[in-house]
């Protein structure tokens, strides 16, 4: 009944489904695992949640088709009940060919006695009728079971000819006791007609049927739908002569010869065709429609560490922008809000101003907003950020009624903060807090206690997940839960790789009646021990005493698969107190440049007339220690109007595609391009403190060579003597050789008077 979403609910614990799955209405599903057992998936208002029932005897379960059937009564055998009468009951097969029956309604089923209904063991079954079962024995003999007021009987349904039928085929239909549909081993269509005369029960092919790969069951018109072996399914009355229409309008497109696996719920046939579930409703446009394939998000084994990755360094917080969301609560639906604080610088503060954009009217369509949360990333890596808002309210999601997460993309911001279009909103396809009985209807109306989101690429692949934190609503059962949208398409903004089922989230204290209200939530995802790992971060603001204050703990290396690996710290109180608060937020950047992350936490104050907002930063988280020191409260946009009754708020940092943004991506250019010249020069220093040393000369050898080099007859007599023409001064015997050219200076005046 919701919007198109894959939700992957996983495994049953322990084992795996070897059954195709049949319900009781949309609140519970049963399968059969491969240990033989079965087990059932349930909506228990917060989440889907498997139980297993066990085996029912002794013998294990049958696995496949046709050994699996769900009945739901709201009327006993004998006549009209009370409006609170509901039989709700699944009927299985073991081994041994004994039929069980698992009967109850939420979380609570009971196993009634095995049977073997005319001593037969039993193969198939398949409800026909409120109180009325078709029955196939391991013969392949066809059986009525049915309590029409005075108990359980059987009857043979064998007749004229003793036809045998394959449960693989399906268990033949019946809309009486004498009028039943079946597809026999030999793949004709057969029909049963009783013979007055004689009594008997007579099957006969019915005319003009095409081959027929087995039976799906019969629609909300009473008409059977059964599927050829050329990949159509065609719905017929149970006649003689075949006149079978089409479902869906035909073939479903591009697919070759093949026997389908469908299923038929009321007017609604889902099929499955070359990996792709396809829908068509025949109360409808009766149009076969792609729901796509169930490719799910996450990648590696469930338990492992996630990889160390550079993507997980905090995000620059110095020459950024301070992004903050509010919603108003006028009469009427809600509106969101966005405001930029432009130009943060190292201490975190504003420089550059605030700006508060028109409000987003027309995306909430309710009056209470039950949870708020903003968050910026590239979604298509286009180089312009995105920014996502998401939102809780009560709304009706197809034809389900609930409490539903919400999100609207605003795609491409320019300079401004102003998005080129909007996304959406989107509603994620299961509900929270959302107890509903087993018409689909609301049995109660509970309100969550709180949720936001953020966003963060958790199995690298380059593509965003939407990861939302929320807190149930159910008196007495306030938990705390995890839910993840992967792969978020930017353009639809569908969740492409569908989502996960709620995983609950430990917090000291929850759930307990007696846990201080929460007033505010919200989540962030980032490296907070510096070993490039995420961490998950959540933070609750609580009322107590009067006064609200808040608090935070983180969930050590989430890892690809969205499960927190390392465990969980203990609370941190956030500094601060308030008489109430009308939403709060938490973002992780490196505001300082110290290369660690810093907490920025935004609270919007619920004062008596205007509501204000501040925020503060805690510098330097290390791990488990938290944050060096906390910076005072710092004005959000002081005199800035965040309204008179405000439901939620939230906060990220984003980069604008604006000067400050570039002046940073100056900074880091330049930086870069002297830190490459610098490298160069150490590569190449190092490059020739590595080259071999030369062969090494005795040192007195080296001395001798210096001596005979610097001796004055070689060195000086020889090059001056050797210039002078006309005189032979090496020959001719002087004590110095160079002594004729040495003369005595002469002055014109006497030297008494020169020193006078």
């Amino acid at each position: 009944g919701g919007v198109p979403g894959w939700v992957d609910h996983g495994t049953p614990p322990g084992t795996t489904a070897s059954s195709s799955p049949v319900a009781c209405q949309d609140l519970h599903v049963f399968v059969t695992g491969a240990d033989g057992t079965l087990r059932q998936l349930f909506w228990d208002g917060d989440r889907w949640v498997w139980l297993d029932h066990g085996k029912g005897g002794v013998a294990p379960l049958h696995g496949g088709d046709g050994a699996l059937a769900a009945a739901v009564r709201r009327n006993p055998p004998s006549g009209p009940g009370n409006n609170q009468y509901l039989n709700q009951t699944v009927y299985c097969a073991d081994t041994n060919g004994v039929l069980h029956a698992l009967r109850g309604k939420g979380a609570n089923w009971s196993w009634e006695p095995g049977r073997n209904p005319g001593g037969r063991l039993i193969r198939g079954v398949r409800v026909v009728d409120t109180w009325a079962l078709n029955l196939l024995d391991t013969e392949g003999k066809l059986w009525r079971w049915a309590d029409e007021g005075a108990g359980w009987t059987h009857t043979s349904l064998t007749g004229i000819p003793a036809l045998a039928f394959d449960v693989w085929r399906g268990v033949p239909d019946g809309i009486s006791a004498t009028k039943n549909l079946g597809t026999g081993v030999d793949g004709v269509l057969q029909v049963s007609t009783k013979l007055a005369l004689f009594g008997y029960l007579l099957w006969q092919p019915v005319q003009g049927a095409p081959a027929i790969a087995g039976n799906l069951g019969r629609g909300h018109d009473g008409r059977a739908l059964v599927c050829t072996t050329d990949a159509r399914i065609l719905a017929c009355s149970f006649s003689s002569t075949f006149d079978g229409v089409p479902v869906g309008g035909g073939r479903i497109p591009g697919v070759p010869d093949q026997a389908l696996v469908a299923t038929v719920s009321g007017s609604v046939v889902h099929a499955v065709a070359g990996g792709v579930l396809w829908h068509a409703d025949r109360a409808g446009d009766n149009t076969w429609r792609s729901l796509g394939a169930p490719v799910f998000g996450g990648k590696g084994a469930m338990e492992a560490a996630p990889p160390r990755d550079i993507r997980w360094r905090p995000q620059l917080g110095f020459f950024s922008n301070l992004l903050v969301g509010h919603v108003d609560a006028p009469s009427g639906a809600n509106t969101p809000y966005l405001r930029f604080g432009r130009s943060t610088d190292f201490d975190g503060t504003v420089r550059g101003g605030w700006s508060l954009k028109t409000g987003l009217g027309g995306r909430m369509t309710h009056e209470v907003t039950q949870g708020f949360g903003v968050a910026a990333a590239d979604l298509d890596r286009s180089g312009r950020p995105d920014v996502v808002l998401f939102w809780i309210e009560e709304t009706v999601n197809g034809t389900t009624p609930g409490n539903f997460g919400r999100y609207t993309i605003g795609r491409d911001l320019d300079a401004n903060g102003d998005p080129a279009r909007w996304v959406g909103p989107v509603a994620m396809p299961s509900p929270m807090s959302t107890p509903t009985g087993s018409g689909g209807a609301l049995t109660e109306y509970v309100h969550v206690g709180g949720g936001s989101a953020t966003l963060a690429d958790l199995d690298g692949d380059g593509n965003q997940e939407l990861i939302v934190v929320y807190l149930g609503g159910f008196t007495g059962n306030r938990r705390l839960f995890l839910r993840i949208g992967w792969n978020i398409d930017p353009d639809t903004g569908l969740a492409r790789g569908g989502w996960e089922d709620s995983v609950e989230i430990p917090w000291p204290g929850r759930p307990s009646e007696t846990a201080p209200r929460v007033r505010a939530v919200d989540v962030a995802v980032a490296d907070l021990d510096q070993d490039l790992r995420p961490e998950l971060i959540v933070m609750l603001m609580e009322e107590n005493g009067g006064q609200v204050t808040g608090s935070y703990r983180v969930g050590w290396r989430i890892n690809a698969r969205g499960k927190v690996t390392g465990g969980w710290s203990n609370t941190r109180a956030i500094p601060g107190s308030w008489p109430a608060v009308a939403g709060a937020g938490i973002a992780v950047a490196d505001f300082s440049g110290s290369e660690k992350p810093d907490l920025a936490v935004l609270v919007v104050a619920d004062g008596p007339t205007d509501n204000s907002a501040t925020y503060r930063v805690g510098w330097d988280v290390e791990g488990a220690s938290g944050p060096r020191a906390w910076s005072a409260a710092m004005p959000a946009h002081s005199g800035g109007w965040y309204g008179w009754l405000g439901e939620g708020a939230g906060l990220a940092l984003v980069d604008l595609p604006d000067s400050t943004a570039q002046r940073r991506t100056t900074i880091t250019a330049n930086f870069r391009t002297a830190a490459k010249a610098h490298q160069r020069a150490l590569l190449a220093a190092q490059a020739r403190a590595d080259q071999a040393d030369e062969p090494a000369v005795p040192l007195s050898g080296i001395a001798d060579a210096v001596r005979a080099a610097t001796d004055p007859e070689q060195a000086v007599t020889t090059r001056v003597t050797a210039r002078i023409d006309g005189a032979d001064l090496l020959g001719g015997g002087l004590p110095d050789p160079l002594g004729p050219l040495l003369a005595p200076p002469s002055f014109g005046r006497p030297m008494a008077e020169l020193l006078t």
